[in-house]
């Protein structure tokens, strides 16, 4: 069934704990194992991510809002689950999974044997808003995904990429650590901190970047640049920085 050639878009996809050069040619999809519910594994994430992928392997996931020591009661690990579903939005596969722990006992609906549920209903009602937005974003950008999904394929492209696969010219984004390309055509600064309330994008020269979250179309241009520009953008819980490359045409 592996192969089958009828499956096409819904074709199955074996997600394994381990993995090495060459398993991509199987369509192994590989995550990052058991890690912490804590805002500092929330940042090793992201460059595990993008090493994975410029190592060859662009098939990769993470477990959204980390394996272990998440309390679904605590408002710190709330923030943190919103901020890594907005990180797990734009990664290659995009799955919750952890053992949760809770200040109550819900047998009917525990994870595990930790007390606590993995629901997104379950993190209170402004978490599950605002990961709800997440999850809708990603269900609208699905031909998208399937469009990354295939140049993979074809063409050995990464999913998510450093800023220097795509602006190669910049030496300034070979610098960049903590914002990724999902694909060609977004750019993601996830925030990455607890309780921060604005973070700092550099936007690359010779674009148009359309701010994704602003509340009208905002557009930054860089067209006319020979350098790259750095720009303030503020991160309310619901919110974080995705911008959209927009096409140029000539003419």
């Amino acid at each position: 069934g592996q192969r089958r050639p009828d499956l096409r878009e819904n074709s199955p996809v074996m997600l394994a704990r381990s993995a090495w050069a060459g398993s991509q040619r199987f369509g192994v999809s590989v995550w990052s194992g058991d890690t912490s519910s804590n805002f500092n594994s929330l940042r090793q994430q992201v460059r595990a991510g993008l090493n994975m992928a410029m190592s060859g392997i662009p098939y990769w996931t993470t477990d959204i809002g980390g394996y272990q020591g998440g309390n679904i009661d605590d408002y710190s690990f709330r923030q943190l689950i919103v901020r890594w579903f907005q990180f797990g939005a734009f990664s290659p596969f995009f799955r919750n999974h952890g053992r949760r722990g809770a200040n109550h006992i819900d047998a009917a609906d525990e994870c595990g044997s930790t007390n606590g549920s993995n629901e997104i209903w379950n993190f209170g009602q402004e978490a599950e808003e605002f990961i709800a937005i997440m999850m809708r974003i990603r269900e609208q950008l699905r031909p998208y995904v399937m469009e990354q999904y295939r140049a993979a394929s074809e063409r050995a492209e990464p999913i998510i990429r450093p800023l220097f696969y795509d602006f190669w010219k910049d030496d300034d984004a070979a610098a960049v650590e903590d914002q990724f390309m999902f694909g060609p055509d977004y750019m993601i600064a996830p925030q990455l901190f607890e309780n921060a309330t604005n973070r700092t994008v550099y936007l690359p020269p010779g674009e148009l970047w359309v701010d994704y979250f602003s509340d009208g179309p905002y557009i930054y241009d860089t067209t006319n640049k020979t350098k790259g520009i750095r720009v303030v953008i503020p991160t309310p819980l619901e919110k974080f920085p995705v911008f959209i490359r927009a096409p140029l045409h000539e003419g």
